[in-house]
C-alpha cells in the first residue's frame, strides 16, 4: 500500500497534478532514510511506466531526482503562503534528494526571528566548492611538506612518517618536534605515535612530537580537534590550548579554540580533568562540555555528537547565532563575509548543513529565511540586510 502511495505521488510531482498537501506527504518519504529502497524502486518504477515520447518529452530521471525535493518544497511553500506564519517555524531545503543521487543532504533551519523573500541576490552560477582533505606539515628544521589532498590522514610510527595508505612521507626515525597546519578550507585526519587518534578542523594546527617520550604525553592544539586517546595509564595524555590544559588516561573528546578568549571542551566518553591558567580545575564526565572564557570556567550537558558532527562533515546548528554560521563558513569554505554586523541581532539556526554542499546553495537557503542578501565577488562574500 505504502508502494503503491509513493509511485502515484511521484507520478502527480511529474504530471505537475501533485497539490501542496500532497507535496507535504510526498516530502515526508523523502525526508524518511529507512525508506530509501521504497523510494527509489518506486521512482524508477513510476518513470518506466511512461511512454517513450512521455520520457522524451521530460529531462532525464537524474536531472528530475536532482531538483525533486526542491521543487517539492516550493509546492509546500505555496500552501504555506495561504496562512498565518508563526514567529517561529522551520524550513527545509534539499541540495539533492538523499535516496536516489549522491546527496548533499538537508538544510533544516528554524530561525527566531525574520521574514521570507522570494528572490535571491546570490548568483546562482557561482560555484564555491567545500574544503578537502587539506594540510602542510612542518619538520624541526622548518621544512614544509604539503600533504596529498588524495589521502585522509598520515599516521606516525616508531619515528616514521606516512600516509593512511603506507607511503613514506619522512623516513628519517630521528626523535623531533612536528607542527600539522590545516589552512581554511582544509581538514585532515592523523594518527600519533602512541596511536592516539586526531581529527583536525579547517583553520587549525597541532603540535606534537613524532615519538613520546617521559612520563606524560604532550600536544597543543589550536583551532579545533576531536581526540581518540590511546588509554595509557602510565603515561597521561596532555593537550594544551590556550589558557588552559586537559589531563586524559583514555578517552574521546573534542576542543574548540577558535576564539583566543574562549575554549569550549565536549566529553564524549572517559573522563579528562580540565585546568585552567586561572587555577580552576573541574573533572567532566561523559555528555558534559566546559567553556572556559573571561568570565571562568562554566559545564553544562550537551547532546556531544552535535558537536563533534564536523568530523564526519556535518555542520549540526543548535539555537546558533547567525554570525557564528557565517564563521563556519568561512573557515570551511574559505570566504570572507563582508559587514557582518549589518545582520540583525538575535537570529538563530538549528538544523544540519552537509559539509559538501555547494556554498551558493547554502546562501540562497539563508537568504530566503533570514531576510538578508549575498553578492558574492570573488572569495569576499558581501552581506546585504
Amino acid at each position: 500500500m505504502e508502494k503503491e502511495r509513493v509511485k502515484l505521488l511521484f507520478e502527480k510531482y511529474i504530471r505537475k497534478t501533485l497539490t501542496a498537501e500532497e507535496a507535504l506527504e510526498f516530502e515526508s518519504y523523502i525526508d524518511d532514510p529507512s525508506l530509501e529502497a521504497l523510494l527509489r524502486q518506486s521512482v524508477e518504477d513510476t518513470w518506466d511506466n511512461f511512454s517513450e515520447s512521455e520520457q522524451a518529452d521530460r529531462p532525464a530521471l537524474e536531472s528530475i531526482t536532482k531538483t525533486l525535493e526542491d521543487d517539492v518544497f516550493y509546492r509546500i511553500a505555496e500552501l504555506d503562503k495561504k496562512k498565518v506564519k508563526p514567529l517561529s517555524f522551520y524550513w527545509r531545503y534539499a541540495a539533492a534528494v538523499l535516496v536516489l543521487v549522491s546527496a548533499l543532504g538537508l538544510l533544516v533551519f528554524k530561525l527566531v526571528t525574520g521574514e521570507s523573500k522570494d528572490d535571491f541576490a546570490v548568483n546562482k552560477v557561482i560555484t564555491i566548492a567545500p574544503g578537502t582533505n587539506r594540510a602542510s606539515l612542518y619538520l624541526a628544521d622548518g621544512k614544509e611538506i604539503v600533504l596529498s589532498e588524495k589521502m585522509e590522514g598520515i599516521e606516525v610510527e616508531n619515528g616514521l612518517i606516512r600516509y593512511e595508505n603506507g607511503a613514506t612521507i619522512v623516513g628519517d626515525a630521528k626523535p623531533q618536534e612536528l607542527l600539522i597546519a590545516i589552512p581554511r578550507g582544509g581538514k585532515y585526519k592523523l594518527q600519533l605515535a602512541d596511536g592516539t587518534k586526531v581529527w583536525l578542523n579547517a583553520s587549525s594546527s597541532l603540535r606534537y612530537p613524532s615519538v613520546f617520550s617521559g612520563a606524560e604525553r604532550i600536544v597543543e592544539i589550536k583551532g579545533e580537534a576531536y581526540f581518540e586517546v590511546h588509554h595509557d595509564p602510565k603515561h597521561p595524555f596532555l593537550v594544551k590550548s590556550g589558557t588552559q590544559m586537559v589531563r586524559v588516561l583514555g578517552t574521546s573528546f573534542n576542543i574548540n579554540t577558535y576564539r583566543e578568549d574562549v575554549a569550549i571542551t565536549t566529553l564524549v566518553n572517559g573522563k579528562i580533568a580540565l585546568h585552567t591558567s586561572k587555577g580552576i580545575e573541574k573533572i567532566l564526565l561523559p555528555g558534559e562540555q566546559a567553556t572556559n572564557n573571561t568570565n571562568g570556567l562554566s559545564l553544562n550537558k550537551v547532546n556531544v555528537q552535535d558537536y563533534i558532527a564536523w568530523k564526519d562533515d556535518l555542520i549540526v546548528l543548535n539555537n546558533q547565532d547567525l554570525q557564528d554560521v557565517l564563521k563556519q563558513l568561512e573557515r570551511w569554505y574559505d570566504v570572507e563575509f563582508v559587514e557582518i554586523d549589518l545582520i540583525p541581532v538575535r537570529k538563530t539556526l538549528s538544523g544540519e548543513i552537509p559539509r559538501n554542499t555547494n556554498l551558493s546553495t547554502i546562501l540562497q537557503a539563508l537568504e530566503e529565511q533570514a531576510n538578508i542578501s549575498f553578492e558574492i565577488k570573488g572569495r569576499r562574500i558581501m552581506v546585504r540586510n
